[in-house]
């Protein structure tokens, strides 16, 4: 008895699996003969045949499903297919040969569901798309295509996701935000607009408000280095020469009797600040590079080296000479009260300049008060944004001022925050240094 019942049940899953393999093949043939006949019935149309005056034709291919040829508003031709079985309707729609035609629902301007028993598939061979929907204003359209008439072709358009319409309706246009108060948000598909307090989301239409907090993970080792204030890119070659320190002008002097005598009078602001010191008057030139002539004219100048009383100090000052004409600014100092000491041949003030640096290199400093030589470099924490992981973003508009070592500000962020560890921040306008948690963090 129990082997009968076996055997029976046996036999009806098999029944049955027949039964439904058999199905299968007659839906495929039906679905090919229909593909095979929507295509015969476009490519079997008369040449320019939307250009002139068409009806609709009906006939009964292989088939036997009714086959329409019909032009839409555009002149575009299409073929539709009636009373396909939501089983066939499935097939074709898995068979769809991207290149070769697409589908769409008839009368429902999408695409096909195959969830009726008398299913019309619209047949779109080449790249035309969707029938046109004709209309004589913009109530005509159907919401899906966001009720846009044509105003010259009375023909209804369909914007993407990434369109919207014009003021008069008649045009798509890309998505275009207010710059002031507005954000554009694109997750890849749509684009939309947020207002500036709001976030955006990868839903589309959909916003999130923002309450005024951010935070970014630390993915990577902060470094504290030092850093240059101000540098000039050496464009000419520097020279070393010599120099005077002091010069008097020979004039005429009228003695007591009457009679001329030769004197050297000083030139104001050339003389020795040292009192300790007297000009020793030796030389013909600034550069000290000729001695003096005993004949020398009166109105000439004869130039000196300032030596202490009692000595004779030759030796000229060496003065290595960068005229301004030969450097150029890269990074001047902002306080005009701060000139550029110049002394680095790095931008981390690892190594000094050499006296001859090359032409088209650069020289860094620090910028210092007039008057005083400062060579303190500024000490300098990285923290690149390509170690910075955002967590948690501003609204448009605004940036992340990072300070503190939680959520609800009660500690700053210390300056070796650790890998993976997440700073925390205010969301401040951009010309702004807002530090002040929100109400809601306090």
């Amino acid at each position: 008895m129990v082997e009968m019942i076996g055997t029976l049940a046996i036999t009806g899953v098999l029944t049955i699996t027949s039964i439904f393999g058999i199905s299968y093949l007659f839906n495929k043939r039906s679905a090919n003969q229909i593909m095979e006949d929507a295509r015969l019935a476009y490519i079997s149309a008369p040449t320019n045949v939307c250009k002139n005056e068409f009806e609709a034709v009906e006939f009964y291919p292989d088939s036997g499903k009714p086959i329409h040829r019909y032009c839409d508003p555009k002149e575009e031709l299409y073929i539709r297919v009636s009373n396909i079985s939501d089983d066939v309707c499935a097939l074709i729609l898995d068979l769809e040969q991207e290149g070769e035609f697409q589908l769409y629902a008839y009368d429902e301007y999408t695409r096909p569901t195959c969830d009726k028993e008398d299913n019309a598939l619209i047949f779109a061979f080449g790249d035309i798309g969707f029938p046109a929907i004709s209309c004589e204003d913009i109530t005509d359209c159907p919401d899906g295509f966001y009720g846009v008439c044509d105003s010259d072709g009375k023909v209804c358009l369909e914007c993407s996701l990434t369109q919207m319409p014009n003021e008069t309706q008649d045009k798509c246009l890309e998505v275009a935000c207010d710059e002031e108060t507005e954000t554009l948000c694109d997750n890849g598909e749509a684009k939309w607009c947020c207002p500036n307090t709001e976030l955006c989301t990868e839903e589309y239409q959909q916003c999130d408000q923002s309450d005024g907090m951010c935070a970014y993970e630390f993915v990577g080792e902060a470094t504290t280095t030092k850093s240059y204030d101000c540098s000039y890119k050496f464009v000419g070659e520097a020279t070393t020469t010599k120099s005077y320190d002091c010069a008097y002008e020979l004039t005429t002097e009228i003695r007591e009797d009457g009679t001329e005598t030769v004197r050297p009078k000083p030139i104001e602001g050339k003389t020795c600040a040292d009192s300790s010191h007297y000009c020793n008057l030796m030389y013909a030139d600034e550069t000290c590079s000729t001695n003096a002539s005993k004949s020398t004219a009166i109105g000439e100048t004869i130039y000196g080296v300032c030596s202490p009383m009692g000595e004779a100090n030759t030796s000229c000052p060496v003065v290595t000479l960068r005229p301004d004409k030969i450097m150029d600014v890269s990074d001047a100092c902002a306080d005009p009260s701060h000139y550029c000491n110049l002394m680095y041949a790095d931008e981390w003030c690892g190594t000094n300049a050499s006296a001859s640096t090359a032409i088209g290199e650069t020289i860094y400093g620090v910028c210092s008060p007039m008057g005083e030589a400062n060579t303190s470099c500024r000490l300098m924490t990285h923290r690149p944004d390509k170690e910075m992981q955002v967590i948690k973003p501003c609204p448009s508009m605004t940036y992340c001022y990072l300070k503190y070592a939680d959520e609800t500000c009660s500690a700053n962020a210390s300056a070796s925050t650790a890998i993976g560890e997440t700073i925390y921040g205010v969301c401040s306008p951009m010309d702004e240094v807002n530090s002040v948690c929100p109400v809601s963090k306090k």
